[in-house]
């Protein structure tokens, strides 16, 4: 579909100078693939008049990275650049009239939204997430844990606070530069410190 593109991937050959177009376009032609097996679905629900009874989600777990940031970051899990962590959400929800939102929002925020406007449920979101609705777009200036199987940040006002074992370490912008910004406010780290034990059990 894309061209040129590579047909594996020799993650060992991936450096600084490696061209990103063939992987890139490898990626495309992937996404493309799956673009058209979507469409399958959502024709066979319209086929067998099913839409109205379905709620379709599509999203991804992560991005993928091609070496955006000029640090030799390629694919996923390696860190929290905007390349890595903003990913797509498309609802398609009978009833619901078309909009889109620009405010920050994250997984976690799925299931606050489903079960308050899909199921009903009145129980305090705080209860059983550490997310909000997706509708809920007051929250100007949202911060949001990030986490990696070695690393862990807060996310607040387009900047990344890394926290290790004595508290809050380097702070970089979202294209993974060094920034100089002031302390992050008390209350945003108090907040995501309950927010990560708050179902742990003692």
């Amino acid at each position: 579909m894309f061209s040129p593109r590579l047909e594996t991937v020799n993650y060992l050959a991936l450096d600084d100078d490696y061209d990103p177009l063939p992987f890139l376009n490898l990626y495309k032609t992937t996404a493309h693939y799956v673009d058209t097996q979507i469409q399958r679905i959502v024709e066979q629900l319209e086929a067998q008049q099913l839409t109205d009874k379905t709620l379709i989600v599509i999203t991804s777990d992560h991005g993928q990275e091609f070496n955006e940031t000029g640090l030799n970051y390629w694919g996923h899990n390696g860190n929290f650049s905007q390349w890595q962590t903003h990913v797509p959400m498309l609802i398609l929800w009978l009833g619901k009239a078309p909009q889109t939102f620009n405010h920050i929002s994250a997984h976690e925020d799925l299931i606050p939204t489903l079960m308050q406007d899909l199921f009903q449920c009145s129980n305090p979101i705080t209860s059983y997430s550490t997310g909000q609705s997706l509708f809920d777009s007051h929250t100007a200036n949202r911060s949001l844990i990030m986490e990696t199987w070695t690393e862990r940040a807060i996310y607040y006002n387009q900047t990344l606070y890394f926290m290790d074992a004595l508290g809050i370490g380097k702070t970089l912008d979202m294209n993974y530069q060094k920034v100089e910004v002031e302390a992050l406010p008390a209350d945003i780290l108090q907040d995501n410190i309950e927010k990560i034990s708050r179902f742990l059990k003692h």
